[in-house]
């Protein structure tokens, strides 16, 4: 068999794996890799070629700073003086709850952020009366709506996608991109389930939020992460390498037990990464991507090309994570890109943003993670359904989204 055709098969069979089966893809990933090295006869010096260093910096050093933030308490305790500071209407809860995911998860931690908000964001909702399933949907739009935060490990493999394509660093683009197309989302969601009767309903003065202030470790959390982002922002400094300087100076100050934070690193989503971006080097190499590619290609359009890659992107990542379905699908851009004429910048965004909005899917790890904070007095398989019904609607959403917004609007 042509080891195009295979590796494109292997390709495929580990993108199902990933839907169906509950191991870690990137073991299978990598068993795939060496299977069509065995085969082709490569020299065992190549067998880890596609393993990205460069990428494993990166990811293992925005996953530290973001672990010190949560070990320490920083960002439950930033979370809840947040909600505090607001003041009003029981609906603005659902919006400021968008907000604070927002801000929270687009400080590095991206989906991980799930895990402190979701507890305050589905007590506030019961005790607040808010539909449960429009509290899940608006906090798990504002978490996807950081997904490509610059300072978030996604954010920056989308961007070294583009510098690789040759259209530069685009990692803003594609940020403003998702962070419009999830606040749509939001919107929907928030006429569909409530959130405008909200506004003749009681006051958020009745919530208890009490919060001890800062101590001084988390003082420097703070001021190491702001810090970051200066010099990310402002100095144009690599983020790899002002994380390993922030990363030293929370070490030597000891903000957090060192031994918390190798306990707490999410090795699991990092070893997926390594085993697909290991898997789809392969698939490029021989010749899989462009096989695929010619035949896509064949009956796409400009435009249809974004509906198709934002299809395929929303439709995998509703049972998978959501970074190794981006990765997996971005090697198609370039091709697809010369054979329709669409816009490289379009297609990286609608592969991007749909792999990212589909989250609050109940097989996802940030809709399982806000289902499972729901409050023992609700109907749990009556918000599951719900859930169910709207990541069904998500992944049309998103292609709509990415056609008209990415591929005919703005490119």
């Amino acid at each position: 068999m042509d080891l195009s055709v295979l590796s494109l098969i292997l390709f495929l069979v580990a993108t199902i794996c990933t839907m169906l089966l509950p191991i870690n893809i990137g073991s299978i990933c990598i068993v795939f890799t060496f299977i069509l090295k065995m085969i082709s006869d490569s020299p065992i010096s190549t067998y880890f070629s596609g393993f990205p260093q460069k990428t494993f910096l990166m990811i293992f050093s925005i996953m530290a700073v973001s672990t010190y933030m949560q070990v320490n308490g920083t960002m439950e305790k930033l979370t809840r003086i947040l909600l505090r500071r607001a003041k009003g209407k029981v609906g603005i809860v659902p919006v400021l709850m968008f907000i604070i995911a927002f801000f929270v998860a687009a400080l590095g931690p991206g989906g991980y952020a799930t895990g402190l908000i979701a507890p305050i964001a589905m007590s506030v909702a019961f005790k607040t009366k808010v539909n449960p399933l429009l509290m899940i949907i608006c906090v798990g739009s504002g978490i996807n709506a950081a997904g490509l935060s610059p300072f978030a490990v996604a954010g920056n493999l989308a961007a070294e996608a583009t510098v690789n394509f040759g259209i530069g660093d685009m990692r803003w683009d594609l940020f403003i991109n998702g962070f419009i197309g999830n606040v749509l989302v939001a919107g929907v969601g928030y006429l569909l389930f409530g959130g405008l009767k909200l506004w003749k309903s009681g006051s958020m003065e009745e919530l208890d939020l009490s919060v001890e202030p800062f101590n001084l470790k988390q003082k420097l959390t703070l001021a190491g992460t702001l810090a970051l982002v200066i010099s990310v922002m402002i100095f144009k400094t690599d983020i790899t390498v002002a994380c390993f300087f922030i990363l030293l100076v929370f070490m030597v100050f000891r903000v957090a037990e060192e031994k918390e934070i190798w306990r707490n690193l999410p090795w699991t989503t990092i070893f997926m990464l390594f085993g697909v971006s290991m898997l789809v080097a392969a698939v490029e190499e021989f010749g899989g991507i462009d096989l695929f590619v010619n035949i896509v290609s064949q009956k796409s359009s400009s435009v249809t090309a974004n509906a198709f890659v934002s299809l395929a992107s929303g439709f995998v990542s509703s049972f998978a994570a959501s970074s190794p379905t981006m990765i997996t699908f971005l090697p198609l851009v370039p091709g697809l890109s010369e054979q329709t004429g669409a816009s490289m910048l379009a297609l990286i965004s609608s592969i991007s943003f749909s792999a990212f909005v589909v989250d609050c899917s109940p097989f996802s790890n940030t809709g399982a993670m806000l289902l499972a904070n729901l409050d023992k007095s609700e109907n749990y398989n009556k918000v599951y359904r719900g859930l169910l019904l709207w990541a069904i609607g998500l992944v049309v959403m998103a292609v709509i989204i990415s056609t008209i917004l990415f591929g005919i609007i703005r490119y």
